[in-house]
This record gives structure tokens, sequence and C-alpha cells, in this order.
């Protein structure tokens, strides 16, 4: 994992094994450690030298990705245990004991800037409130809204939402699914020339 400052001047820097993580505002990377047990959340800062990396989440998961809210006080991660359907999790920052289920099924947790957590169950966006004072208490997920699915069912999962909660952005079915058959044509070149146009007597250039 690199970083590069957004003007493109100065170095590359690597900050992180595997190519998938998420930065917090205080600086603080999120990132996949995979090991012979499975994938691990780990946490690093990247504005202090002195603190050193540690696992975020003690267990071990198939896959999973973090969310880091906009205040730094918690982080959503998506976590894949075994055959079991995706879970969005959120544990406080820094870690402490304590979890809290927000939605089974669910995938790509998001945050707008006033702490409102969305995230994807199938073709479904959904919205949860998350509050902490003086307890965590996430609040019962409320549908959004519905994008397209294919034919099949399916629809990615991913999206993302803007900071003031007021605009999506969204993979949509646009249409047909795309032939994927492959095509064999015979005897090309003079189809080539008959349809063409070809002058008599040459080939086509």
């Amino acid at each position: 994992m690199k970083r590069v400052l957004a003007d493109g001047s100065g170095r590359v820097e690597e900050i992180g094994p595997g190519g998938e993580g998420a930065v917090s505002r205080d600086g603080h990377l999120f990132y996949v450690v995979y090991g012979q047990q499975g994938i691990q959340l780990w946490y690093r800062s990247l504005t202090n030298e002195k603190e050193k990396p540690a696992p975020f989440v003690p267990q071990s998961f198939y896959g999973i990705r973090a969310a880091p809210s906009p205040d730094g006080r918690f982080v959503a991660y998506e976590a894949v245990q075994g055959q079991a359907e995706p879970e969005i999790i959120l544990r406080r920052f820094p870690p402490s004991e304590g979890a809290w289920q927000v939605a089974s099924g669910a995938t790509s947790p998001r945050w707008t800037a006033d702490g409102r957590l969305y995230f994807a169950k199938g073709p479904e966006i959904y919205e949860a409130t998350i509050t902490a004072d003086p307890d965590v208490r996430v609040g019962v997920p409320a549908l959004v809204f519905k994008r397209t699915a294919s034919p099949g069912g399916g629809v990615p999962s991913a999206f993302d939402v803007a900071p003031d909660g007021k605009h999506f952005l969204v993979y949509e079915f646009a249409g047909e699914a795309p032939d994927d058959r492959m095509t064999v044509t015979l005897n090309w070149f003079g189809e080539l020339r008959a349809g063409a146009g070809a002058p008599a007597g040459g080939a086509p250039r």
C-alpha cells in the first residue's frame, strides 16, 4: 500500500502491506494482514512513528474491510467468517471491549460527516443512526432506496455517499446483459471485399 501527495509531487511512500485500507481523519491507517488462520484487521499511525502497529480486531476472518467514523471514535467494518453471510460490526477506537452488530447480510459501510452510517444489503441501501452518549446504541436500519438489479438478481455491492448524505454514487443496471458468446467468421476477407465495395482486382487497403 502506498501514498503520494494529491498533486503528484514528492515521492511515493510505502505505508502498509496489502492493497486494501482506510485512513481516519486523525491519521490512522486500517489495513488487512494475511495469516495462516485468515485475515486480520490492523491499524497504525501515519503521523506518530512511536505508535506501533497493532491488531484492531482480535479474531481472524475470511474477509474484512474497515470504515472509520468521521469523529474517529468508531470503526465500522464488513466481516465474513467461513460460509456465513457478511456482517457490519461497530467497535470503538481506540480498541476496547464491546462490539455491536449493525446488520447481517450487509456490505460496504459508509459514513456521512454527521455520523450516519450507510450500508448495502443486496440492491437496497440502508441508513443506521449511531449514538454514543452515554451508551452506544445502534438504531434500527431504515431503507433509503433500492437500486436496479440485473435480470439474474445480482447487483454490485459497492457504493459511496457524499459527506452531507444527500448524494450517492451507485452502480445501476443499464440494460441487457452483454453477449459473452464468441463468433467465428469464415471467408471474412471475401465478405469484407463484397460488403466494403473494394475495387475489383485489388485488396482493400
